[in-house]
């Protein structure tokens, strides 16, 4: 059964950004939305030893959902505090196979950082030009510390608690804004892009769903864009294959709003209000920083 009221949350730098969903038949409701700024780095204070700043976020949790009526907390993260790729495995192979390939390439991303939790899902399946057929398999994976940390702040609202990482966050997000407007056999692809201060995240969909995501942490925004090409061309598609941009994150001077200038593609800024309604009174203005937390509390309720 689907949870009646999902709390949100994410990261990024020193800002922590929430929001609480109420779920119905007939459509959500954003009841709470905002953000607190600390005078640490929140990601910090989720991986290192040094429990001060840990506490002081648990205990804001605590201030900010006081009184909720939620029914689980869900997370997104910072793509930096976790582990988030796909790979690819014959169709046909058995869970072993999945095993070994998939901590084979989590030892190369991750070195000796264990114990990790990991979690897997198959996403589509791909003909190849032979007759053979793959799956891409989706694989999240993050130190047992931290996730430990993060079951910690749910354990301040009492309720259990989902993770997922913020890409997988607005791409639920993107699902829920295409839900009525893509028929079954659509075969259209999106490109969903998140612009942060000091990196970007992307990923192409179909069909309201992630299929493979990316990462660029360029210091040159020009760099950005061609990791982003690049990304798009490897995975057998050109600028011309794209119908949609979506775009989200903190970065308001964005280097990707050019986008569709070079694809023909149609550009769209998200913001929460895309799929959720506000209570009566309150008010909202550029929100697209926001699509992470929501998303996340989008993500539970499917």
């Amino acid at each position: 059964m689907n949870p009646g009221v999902v709390a949100g949350l994410s990261f990024a730098d020193r800002t922590m950004r929430y929001a609480e969903v109420l779920h119905e038949r007939h459509g959500n409701t954003l009841r709470r939305l905002g953000s607190c700024r600390f005078d640490f780095s929140v990601a910090q204070s989720l991986t290192r030893t040094d429990s001060s700043d840990y506490m002081t976020l648990a205990e804001a949790v605590g201030e900010i959902f006081a009184g909720t009526g939620a029914d689980l907390l869900s997370i997104a993260l910072d793509p930096r505090l976790c582990y988030h790729f796909s790979t690819s495995i014959p169709f046909d192979a058995d869970e072993s196979t999945l095993t070994r390939q998939v901590l084979k390439e989590l030892a190369l991303v991750a070195d000796d950082e264990t114990p990790l939790f990991v979690s897997t899902e198959s996403l589509d399946r791909r003909d190849l030009p032979g007759g053979d057929a793959v799956s891409w398999v989706q694989v999240f994976a993050l130190p047992e510390t931290t996730r430990s940390r993060l079951r910690g702040l749910a354990d301040v609202l009492g309720v259990p608690i989902a993770i997922t990482s913020s890409l997988d966050a607005a791409a639920s997000f993107v699902g829920y804004l295409e839900e009525d407007t893509l028929g079954v056999r659509d075969t259209s692809y999106s490109l969903l892009l998140g612009d942060h201060t000091d990196y970007a995240e992307f990923a192409v969909c179909s069909q309201g769903r992630r299929r493979v995501a990316g990462l660029s942490m360029a210091e040159d925004p020009a760099d950005g864009v061609h990791a982003l090409w690049s990304f798009v061309r490897r995975l057998g598609l050109s600028p011309a294959d794209l119908q949609t941009v979506y775009l989200y994150g903190d970065n308001q001077e964005t280097a990707f709003a050019d986008i569709p200038k070079h694809s023909g593609a149609t550009l769209r800024r998200l913001g929460p209000l895309d799929v959720v309604r506000l209570n009566a009174g309150a008010s909202a203005t550029d929100l697209a920083s926001y699509v992470p937390c929501v998303g996340a509390a989008l993500a539970q309720s499917a």
